[in-house]
């Protein structure tokens, strides 16, 4: 056998191994086996370096695994091999929100739907990210491209809801969020959004009863998950809880549930925000400074927190101490926020074949993301 016949022989041989490599991995993942699936998945690129399937799927169980910047650069792979494949783009476009790379996830979930417009997974996670850029107007239209799609998604609601809270639009986020409950009824994360929604409409007494019936499913789901500023719906839904108590006049009520809320999270400025109005519309005056006082102690760039202290001193009669809390809150940037880490709502999501005949499945990741938008969600194959 000549060498050229070899060298062709020797590379059928390796894509063959490949093909059978693969296929135990796919086999592997299918069970939920994600060792195994590694470890075939790897042993068929080493026999075929540039195997389509087995670069997606390796990707798929990378990024599911937690390791999304070991999936993305198997994503690349794939993609040098097949351009214009739908899946692995978009499978790529979720591990790139995964490590929030969120704008390059929106340019290859552009590229998903150059390909496919039809797609309303890519327009809801395109949204997603749009939101993590805290772009929320182009992320409402995201959402609703995805809804003219899938009329039927509870989560894009949510997140269209949340979307909407953000870009100060309440009857929107109202709208949305009961859109949703007409979906599922029991829905604790549109429960909490319609709660937000009402609170900021002043409609006091039905965010309270819906901020509570948010908070008693999700203590049944056992959901913890961020949902608002980093923080859980327990503990945000408490804090919101207490301002609709102090709207109504329960001041009494509205102060010993943010202190509780205090007392397990001491060191969120917003809490220590929340605190301090309370107070004001109890006539505690001191109290109330003290509680601007840490909430600044925390984070001097609290603008809610100089702005109340001031009013505070203003209407004591201390123009000074007022003019120079004033004075500085114009220093710092009106789009600072008092806490870094925000807030992911879950979606969920198919993997997407990449591998023809791969049987359905579906892989959970949890993805952080920005202040109330949608978690990114699970890979497809």
């Amino acid at each position: 056998m000549g060498d050229q016949a070899a060298g062709a022989y020797d590379r059928v041989m390796s894509d063959s191994d490949a093909q059978q490599k693969t296929e135990q991995g796919l086999t592997r993942l299918q069970q939920g086996d994600y060792n195994g699936a590694d470890r075939f998945l790897r042993e068929a690129l080493r026999a075929s370096p540039n195997h389509l399937a087995a670069l997606q799927l390796l990707g798929n169980v990378c990024h599911a695994r937690g390791n999304s910047a070991e999936a993305v650069s198997l994503f690349a792979k794939a993609l040098a091999v097949s351009p214009d494949d739908s899946a692995t783009r978009f499978n790529q476009a979720l591990a790139f929100a995964a490590l929030s790379r969120h704008g390059e996830a929106v340019a290859a979930f552009d590229r998903v739907l150059s390909l496919m417009p039809a797609d309303a997974d890519a327009w809801f996670a395109r949204g997603a990210s749009l939101a993590n850029l805290r772009q929320y107007a182009a992320a409402v239209e995201s959402y609703k491209s995805a809804l003219k799609l899938n009329p039927a998604r509870v989560e894009i609601y949510e997140n269209l809801a949340a979307a909407h809270l953000q870009l100060d639009q309440p009857e929107a986020a109202l709208d949305a969020s009961e859109r949703a409950l007409a979906l599922a009824p029991d829905g604790a994360r549109a429960l909490f959004f319609r709660g937000a929604a009402l609170l900021t409409l002043n409609q006091s007494e039905a965010a309270s009863a819906a901020l509570e019936r948010a908070m008693l499913r999700a203590a049944k789901l056992g959901d913890a998950r961020p949902i608002y500023e980093g923080r859980s719906i327990d503990e945000a839904g408490r804090a919101m809880r207490a301002t609709a108590l102090a709207q109504q006049g329960e001041f009494e009520a509205a102060a010993g549930l943010i202190d509780e809320v205090l007392k397990d999270y001491p060191n969120i400025v917003d809490h220590w925000i929340v605190r301090g109005s309370i107070q004001t519309l109890a006539n505690q005056w001191d109290l109330a400074i003290a509680s601007y006082d840490k909430a600044l102690a925390l984070a001097p760039a609290a603008h809610k927190a100089r702005f109340g202290r001031a009013t505070l001193y203003m209407a004591g009669g201390d123009f000074d101490s007022a003019q120079a809390d004033f004075a500085a809150r114009l220093d710092f940037p009106k789009s600072h926020h008092c806490r870094a880490s925000k807030a992911p709502v879950w979606t969920g999501r198919d993997l997407r074949r990449a591998h023809p005949g791969a049987g359905r499945a579906r892989l959970w990741r949890s993805v952080s993301v920005l202040p109330l938008c949608a978690d990114a969600g699970a890979s497809r194959r």
